[in-house]
């Protein structure tokens, strides 16, 4: 009798098991993103990409005076797409804009897509020029001009001096001067 209860149980436990089948990946994706709908987040993410592009689109459509105009009274993220700019005065605007940041300027310091006129003139500022920051983002990017980093390498720490010395990102020239006066400090 007990035999029979346990082939019983054994048959009634095989058929649930095969009888289960594990929910699709399609319906867990849909109640997933059902559930970010409810939470209101897909939704912003969408708008946000909504802005983004048609700022994007509404930026490629201006005239070289409209682009200008935007970089300098414009929001963070119009002078972000701006300073790509092919057009040279369009980019030297957004630096030259009165609400740029501290922040924006070092991102635009280390970035190796800007050109190299860019950099230039913010080497040239000395507002910028009294941020150390600023100075050794400059140093560190590759595309700045040679004669502006050899100018500023003598201004930096001792550590600084080291790193730059070693970095592989740079003009051998620069990394030569930097590794000499990191000596020079040491000796001191």
């Amino acid at each position: 009798m007990n035999e029979e209860l346990k082939d019983k149980e054994d048959k009634i436990g095989d058929s649930e098991v095969s009888s289960y089948t594990a929910p699709k990946q399609e319906n867990i994706d849909r109640e997933t993103q059902e559930q970010a709908k409810e939470t209101g987040l897909i939704e912003e993410e969408e708008k946000k990409e909504k802005k983004v592009l048609s700022l994007y689109q509404k930026i490629q459509a201006m005239s070289v005076p409209e682009k200008i105009q935007l970089a300098l009274k414009g929001d963070k993220e119009a002078r972000d797409l701006l300073i790509r700019d092919s057009n040279r005065m369009v980019s030297t605007a957004v630096i030259k804009s009165p609400k740029i940041s501290e922040s924006e300027i070092l991102q635009i310091a280390q970035s190796s897509s800007v050109d190299d006129e860019i950099l230039r003139i913010i080497a040239k500022s000395r507002e910028w020029m009294g941020k150390y920051k600023i100075k050794l983002k400059l140093l560190n990017n590759a595309k700045t001009p040679l004669d502006i980093s050899m100018k500023f390498v003598s201004s930096l720490r001792d550590r600084d001096l080291r790193l730059l010395a070693k970095s592989k990102n740079i003009s051998p020239v620069l990394a030569t001067k930097a590794k000499r006066l990191s000596d020079q400090k040491s000796k001191r």
